[in-house]
């Protein structure tokens, strides 16, 4: 009897100081009984997987809090961070092997970047045919951006300003567009990202304008300057909504002035838990669904900013190490 074909698993490894590819052989069983003992698992072929560029740089250069390492594990990682571990956060593939009704179908995982994912079918979450490979990695992005919006609560007409017009800051604006009557203000430094804004529709600046004041005021930026201005140009009982991941950083905020005496609301939105107002109605999967249909709706207005090849990975997060991206957005394609 022939032996079974096989297929090569190409896995992106890190530790502190480096990122490599490994190669290993599996066993390719091509029929629609993978998993004999269980009905429920899936093997998936990757298409493409978004790289976290804040999230995987604090990540692969360790500077995460001790305290917070279990929670910033994901499902199927390998390792440890204080070691060698495998790591990503959003990955579209098509499933060649498990049920014959899920085979040839793309999903949705959180899982590292890796070519085959061996996973539970209750993690993966099937696609719809008009959703395009790139725009599809934004979901576990856009999950967060839900989030941020249901923590805020923008109203009809309330006057608004989003520090950082990176991945995150570009999807929160976006929704927020759609918001009757919502003025959107984007504040930004860089020139191309700011450039970006500007190409969107979005009056943007590289701080804030002199006498700005804001009912709803969120940041992406990691930075303790753009949330201390994030705070300052908040009015009266007014919300401030941090995205940001600071990681192991301390952080200097001026707290005594108008913040306190504002009566402003400092609150963190994060991606993990859905809103406790909206957690006895709503779960993981609708709010999938609903990400889906935003992406749907918005998919001629987002574009990659980069692609490389899985190959090229190593080299990426080597070069990521050393200083952060220019890109918004940098997408793996596993079959270039």
């Amino acid at each position: 009897m022939a032996a079974p074909p096989t297929l090569t698993q190409r896995t992106l490894w890190h530790s502190k100081t480096n990122s490599w590819l490994t190669s290993d052989d599996l066993e390719f069983a091509g029929a629609s009984k993978f998993s004999p003992t269980s009905g429920d698992r899936l093997r998936v072929e990757a298409i493409a997987s978004l790289i976290s560029l804040g999230t995987e740089r604090t990540v692969i250069t360790q500077t995460l809090p001790t305290a917070t390492a279990t929670q910033m594990r994901i499902p199927y990682m390998q390792g440890d961070f204080s070691e060698q571990f495998t790591y990503g956060y959003s990955l579209v593939g098509i499933v060649i092997e498990g049920p014959e009704q899920w085979l040839q179908k793309r999903v949705h995982l959180l899982h590292p970047h890796q070519q085959f994912a061996e996973v539970s079918i209750h993690d993966a979450h099937l696609l719809p045919d008009r959703l395009n490979d790139d725009t599809a990695t934004l979901i576990s992005n856009m999950e967060t951006a839900v989030n941020a919006l249901w923590d805020a609560q923008p109203a009809i007409g309330d006057c608004i300003a989003v520090f950082g017009y990176g991945l995150i800051g570009t999807l929160v604006a976006l929704l927020l567009q759609r918001v009757p009557g919502v003025n959107v203000h984007i504040v930004e430094p860089d020139v191309s990202r700011a450039a970006a804004a500007i190409k969107a529709g979005f009056n943007t600046s590289s701080s804030v304008p002199e006498n700005k004041i804001t009912d709803i005021t969120f940041n992406t930026a990691t930075s303790d300057q753009a949330l201390q201005a994030a705070i300052d140009c908040t009015g009266y009982e007014g919300t401030i909504v941090d995205l940001s991941w600071h990681g192991a950083e301390l952080s200097t905020l001026k707290l005594g002035g108008s913040f306190h005496y504002d009566r402003k609301r400092l609150i963190c939105s994060q991606v993990s838990n859905i809103p406790a107002s909206r957690a006895r109605r709503w779960d993981y999967t609708r709010r999938k669904d609903l990400v889906i249909a935003l992406l749907l709706d918005l998919q001629d207005h987002l574009a990659i900013d980069k692609t490389i090849s899985f190959a090229e990975a190593p080299e990426f997060f080597n070069s990521l190490r050393q200083h952060s991206p220019e890109e918004r957005s940098v997408v793996i394609r596993y079959q270039d």
